[in-house]
């Protein structure tokens, strides 16, 4: 499939991530028909933060879908390998320690395809 243009990535991210079109419009704050015609590739041009928006919901990089530019989606491994070694390396202690500063943060984030991102006003643990 050709990706060149800005509207086939987009039309492909939300394609291949399953999202639902009422559910990207809802998220992106737009009309149903708006969130249509990315799904189809019939735009010319999409805002930035319709980009991070569509970017959240479908779990695609944000640089990508707007300049093609980058990887489709972000390293699944990288940080997670990093943080499952530095974990693995902790005793007891630590790992409850790091586990219950997991847990606490996993409460101010997002959901959504990918993971996502913290909201404004998380508390330090």
């Amino acid at each position: 499939m050709d990706l060149k243009s800005q509207s086939k990535r987009i039309a492909h991210a939300i394609r291949e991530s399953k999202i639902k079109q009422i559910d990207l419009a809802t998220h992106a704050k737009v009309s149903r028909s708006a969130a249509s015609q990315w799904a189809s590739g019939d735009i010319i041009k999409v805002t930035a933060e319709n980009i991070f928006a569509i970017a959240d919901m479908t779990g695609y990089e944000a640089r990508w879908l707007a300049t093609g530019e980058g990887p489709e989606k972000p390293d699944p491994g990288g940080n997670e390998r990093k943080l499952i070694d530095l974990y693995r390396q902790l005793d007891a202690r630590g790992q409850s320690s790091v586990f219950r500063v997991a847990e606490s943060e996993s409460a101010y984030t997002h959901s959504g395809p990918g993971g996502g991102g913290h909201t404004t006003d998380h508390k330090a643990a």
